[in-house]
């Protein structure tokens, strides 16, 4: 999170925020809030999007400021007892055409050390006081002399001088990556290869991913594995080759409770059969047609359908493409899959093009890798022996490289896009 960021609905904002305080170490909380509701009463002209909820807000350190400088009882002691304002804090309010959330200004100053060990051990109040069960200005001094890490002035001291300032380190997430944060991402062919490997990185830097395949037992794996990073992992079998299933997909995500829409999808299913032009056999053919381009484009138009009833207006659209979409090698047996390529690269650009109609701030973006280390090669040839000495002969790309490709796409500043990124191993020839 950084000044400039941009969040499309409040749950956006507390979702990046809920990620901030843990990478940094900080607990913040809602102060000086003023809703849309307010706004709209003082200027009622302008209009707002009522996913924002507010049209300003201040995240502070709940170590100092008014939760801590009051003259009321309970959780927030007299003045003379506790005085404690550390200047932490990050302000927030709607953009100018009050569609979007915007971070404006950033204090990341502390007035006290900040550890992990203070960061677990402290408890975080619950939002409605009048509900808990408040300590005292005592118990709270007492409690809070007792985190060695936390210091302040108290009775006896000086309680208007200034405090000290001390520069903390803050740990900021991958650039561009904060606004992509508690969204919801769809990656086809996710149970193995390039597909699993993007869904696993997606989940680490804190989207809500939909891992979809024919097969989920390997994703439902993967979930479990993950339970523990930011984002999360939900497995959907489909067959993407079966529109009744790809609709049904988009169903289950728009009534998913935690889901209900898509900001990002990656197309990364895909299949290959040796069947050459002119003796192929026409069933491998269609095989091809029906996964790599229909199945990848009856995806990406219920996508953008859902996009627009959900009022996604900045996604991305990914589409695995390959090196093979760009020359075409003197191999019999992989010019029907190159044909199917070819045509990738061509809907990319027919993408692009309908999205600009549309006026959207929507991305699209082709990924086209050369040979990758991965069971595509072992499905194609039907024979994993065959497959394993192919790649034996070099060192060939990593289903790793071809996420971190899918990820440098997707947090490029907002107004730039990456249309095709080429890749291929440096030790290949072709």
């Amino acid at each position: 999170m950084d000044i400039g960021s941009e969040f499309w609905s409040f749950a956006e904002l507390e979702a990046a925020i809920s990620t901030f305080q843990e990478q940094n170490l900080v607990h913040l909380y809602r102060r000086d809030t003023r809703t849309i509701e307010s706004a709209k009463k003082r200027s009622k002209t302008r209009d707002f999007n009522e996913r924002i909820v507010y049209q300003s807000i201040k995240y502070a350190c709940v170590y100092g400021g008014k939760p801590f400088v009051s003259h009321g009882k309970g959780f927030r002691p007299n003045t003379k007892t506790v005085r404690a304002d550390c200047p932490y804090s990050i302000k927030v309010r709607a953009t100018e055409d009050g569609q979007k959330l915007t971070v404006w200004e950033m204090s990341l100053i502390h007035n006290h050390e900040v550890t992990e060990a203070a960061y677990r051990s402290y408890n975080v109040p619950v939002k409605n006081k009048r509900k808990q069960e408040k300590p005292g200005a005592d118990e709270f001094v007492e409690s809070m002399q007792q985190m060695e890490t936390f210091t302040f002035p108290i009775e006896g001291s000086n309680p208007e001088a200034p405090p000290k300032k001390m520069k903390v380190t803050v740990k900021k997430p991958r650039p561009g990556m904060d606004r992509w944060v508690g969204r919801v991402a769809l990656v086809t062919g996710a149970s193995s290869g390039i597909g699993h490997s993007v869904a696993k990185a997606l989940v680490t830097l804190g989207m809500k991913v939909v891992g979809c395949a024919r097969t989920v037992e390997p994703i439902q794996v993967l979930a479990r594995e993950m339970q523990n990073q930011q984002g999360s992992l939900t497995a959907i079998r489909c067959d993407i080759s079966k529109e009744a299933e790809v609709k049904n997909l988009f169903q289950t995500i728009c009534k998913h409770k935690k889901l209900g829409t898509i900001h990002v999808i990656v197309n990364s299913a895909g299949l290959a059969h040796e069947a050459p032009l002119l003796s192929g056999d026409t069933s491998q053919w269609r095989s091809m047609l029906d996964v790599n381009i229909l199945g990848t484009l009856t995806c990406t138009r219920e996508a953008v359908n859902l996009m627009e009833e959900q009022g996604v207006d900045d996604g991305h659209i990914f589409l695995l493409n390959s090196m093979s979409g760009h020359r075409v090698l003197a191999n019999k047996n992989i010019h029907f899959y190159g044909s199917t390529k070819y045509m990738i690269t061509a809907l990319t650009e027919g993408i692009r093009n309908e999205l600009r109609e549309k006026k959207t701030q929507t991305r699209v973006t082709a990924i086209s890798p050369a040979v990758v280390e991965t069971n595509f090669f072992g499905r194609m040839y039907n024979d994993t022996d065959r497959a394993q000495e192919f790649l034996s002969s070099a060192k060939f790309l990593e289903a790793k490289d071809v996420a971190d490709a899918v990820i440098y796409a997707l947090t490029a500043p907002p107004h730039v896009q990456v249309h095709d990124i080429l890749m291929r191993a440096t030790e290949q020839v072709s």
